[in-house]
C-alpha cells in the first residue's frame, strides 16, 4: 500500500479551477468552479485580486453556474444528490448585497427621523411621553 502522506502526493491534491467565467459588462467580476475545499463548488472571482469567495457548499458539489453580465448574480442548478432534478437558484454578489444593505438602513433611518419629528399643525394635541415601567 501506498503511502498517501509521502511528499510526493501533493502535487495530486493541488486545488484545481475550471469553468472560468468573467461578466461581460463588469471585467472585474467572475465566476470559477473549484475544489480547493476537496469538492468542486462555485466560487466568486475578485479578477484584480485574484482572491476566491466560496459562493455554495453542497455536499455533492456544484461544477457549473453563469454569472450574469453585470457581475451582480450568480446562477446554478441546485438538484438533490446530483441527479439534476431540482429548480435553478440565484445568488446576489456581495456587493449587491451590501448596497441593498444600505439602501434599507437608509430608509429606516429616514422613516425613525420622520416618526421622531414634532408634529405640525394642532396645537391642543397633547405632549407625546414614553411609558415608563415602575418596579
Amino acid at each position: 500500500m501506498a503511502n498517501l502522506s509521502a511528499p510526493w502526493t501533493e502535487r495530486f491534491r493541488v486545488p484545481l479551477i475550471r469553468g472560468v467565467d468573467v461578466a461581460a459588462n463588469a471585467p472585474t467580476r467572475g465566476l470559477v468552479a473549484s475544489n480547493v475545499s476537496g469538492t468542486f463548488q462555485l466560487h466568486a472571482w475578485d479578477v484584480r485580486s485574484g482572491r476566491l469567495r466560496a459562493l455554495t457548499n453542497r455536499a455533492a458539489g456544484t461544477i457549473a453556474g453563469a454569472i450574469s453580465p453585470d457581475g451582480r448574480f450568480i446562477y446554478y442548478h441546485d438538484d438533490a444528490g446530483g441527479n439534476e432534478l431540482g429548480h435553478f437558484v440565484r445568488i446576489r454578489s456581495r456587493a449587491a448585497l451590501q448596497r441593498a444593505s444600505r439602501r434599507v438602513c437608509r430608509r429606516i433611518r429616514r422613516s425613525a427621523s420622520a416618526s421622531a419629528a414634532p408634529a405640525t399643525g394642532s396645537a391642543s394635541s397633547p405632549p407625546t411621553t414614553a411609558p415608563t415601567m415602575s418596579p
